[in-house]
């Protein structure tokens, strides 16, 4: 998003919490680029996500409150190695997560495994699971191969237990395959996400939602790779399907369609993405509404990807 903002003038991204930034920023948009009145209406309403986001940062921090209160009780109540009281930690790390305290949900998140691998196993369906949330919160600190180390174990002891096409497996050699790519290691990745596509496709049918989430992850892989012709073969087999199968306004097939205009973007193909991301944007405003954040992320891009083109040029 920083450099949607810097395109349209404005030097640094909005602070959050701060509404004046936001609506002077959507203003700056809006003014440089008064081609789309409804761009241009969703742009300004930006501004107002600085008072929304304050409102609900109001919830979320009462939403910390009761989750802590609930986690003080159960500790005190029913002890704090309980299998409830383990969930309520969970849970609260998951929402310190969502605020940006990955330090604080790290903290919760080893106490949780600590104790499940001492009751119940290091193997134990619980414990890897343990595992493997800690890991997401160890990416999220830049830690990929503290991350990538405790993956490969969930996988290892996943395939060994449950055999490597039960759909438990299927989703540890996903979560590696997103590690191993912000490692670098794009090649491993490839390796992993090819596997999963095969045995889902073979298992569940080619159109089945989970194999087209697999076939959308191979193609974010190819694309990084330089694979863009790959990635968007990919890219529109997943448009096809999700469009005849749940509707051009599901959300999924939204999200389908804005893969796709990165995809064109990617080959440099400006005009056939903006004709591909102004469907989606069409679609999140009449679907999900003005304000909601994936229409006003639309919204932004495309106004920026105009600029882009009338400055530079149209294919």
């Amino acid at each position: 998003m920083a450099c949607l903002f810097q395109d349209a003038g404005c030097s640094r991204v909005p602070d959050p919490g701060n509404p004046h930034e936001h609506r002077s920023c959507a203003q700056t948009f809006a003014i440089r680029n008064p081609r789309s009145e409804v761009l241009k209406g969703v742009a300004m309403q930006t501004g107002e996500r600085g008072e929304s986001y304050l409102n609900e940062q109001c919830h979320m921090d009462e939403f910390l409150s009761e989750q802590e209160r609930v986690l003080e009780v159960r500790a005190r109540v029913l002890g704090e190695e309980h299998p409830d009281t383990l969930t309520s930690m969970g849970n609260l790390a998951v929402t310190l997560s969502s605020q940006g305290d990955h330090a604080g949900a790290r903290q919760l998140k080893e106490r949780v495994l600590e104790v499940r691998k001492r009751v119940l196993g290091e193997e134990h369906p619980s414990t890897l699971t343990s595992m493997d949330n800690l890991a997401v919160t160890l990416s999220s600190q830049g830690d990929y191969m503290g991350a990538r180390q405790l993956q490969e174990r969930v996988l290892e002891a996943r395939k060994r237990v449950l055999g490597e096409e039960h759909p438990d497996t299927l989703t540890s050699m996903n979560n590696l395959a997103v590690t191993l790519s912000s490692q670098g290691d794009h090649a491993g990745a490839r390796q992993l996400e090819e596997r999963v596509l095969e045995v889902r496709k073979r298992v569940l049918g080619e159109e089945h939602p989970s194999t087209l989430t697999s076939m959308g992850n191979l193609a974010v892989t190819l694309s990084a790779q330089g694979d863009h012709a790959g990635a968007r073969q990919l890219q529109e087999r997943v448009l096809e399907v999700r469009t005849r199968m749940l509707g051009e306004e599901h959300p999924d097939t939204l999200n389908s369609m804005w893969n796709l205009g990165l995809g064109l973007l990617d080959v440099g193909r400006v005009d056939a993405a903006l004709r591909m991301r102004h469907k989606c944007f069409n679609g999140r405003y009449k679907v999900l509404g003005d304000q909601h954040p994936d229409t006003m992320e639309v919204a932004k891009f495309l106004m920026g990807l105009e600029q882009e083109s009338e400055s530079g040029g149209t294919r």
